[in-house]
């Protein structure tokens, strides 16, 4: 009897130990989750936040320089969209992608707040209508940019 009682044990035992790697699976799945949806959630928040001060503080449109206005901003997931509208009177045979991020870039990447929203994994996006045509330009900027 104690023979079967201690083999029963066993059994039971083995039993536990082969779900061992499966629930420390499910655990750490589980964490992994937590973390990066709580990540998430955190930017999310961060940029929701950073959007409604910046309207807050800056009434749209808002006329940049005499051929640029800034017509919105936007919270998407993991960025920041900045929207502009450009003058048909500007000569665009200048204008790129390339152009816009390299005129943006030293301004962005000196700004500590800015920085700091790119080292948490929130992008800066700005889209460029130029009025009146189909001409749109956009650029990205990721932390990457600034180091």
């Amino acid at each position: 009897m104690v023979k079967e009682d201690t083999q029963t044990t066993k059994k039971e035992e083995k039993r536990k130990i082969q779900w061992l790697p499966i629930i420390l699976c499910v655990a750490i799945l589980a964490i992994a989750i937590f973390v990066v949806s709580s990540t998430r959630k955190t930017n999310e928040e961060l940029i929701q936040q950073t959007v409604k001060d910046f309207k807050e503080k800056v009434e749209l449109p808002s006329q940049i320089d005499e051929l640029t206005m800034l017509t919105d901003v936007t919270a998407k997931e993991n960025a920041i969209l900045y929207q502009y509208t450009v003058s048909s009177q500007t000569d665009t045979s200048v204008l790129s992608n390339d152009v816009i991020k390299d005129s943006l870039v030293e301004n962005i990447c000196k700004n500590n707040d800015i920085v700091d929203l790119l080292r948490k994994g929130v992008d800066l996006e700005y889209s460029y209508k130029v009025e009146n045509s189909e001409q749109t330009y956009f650029v990205t900027f990721k932390y990457a940019d600034c180091l």
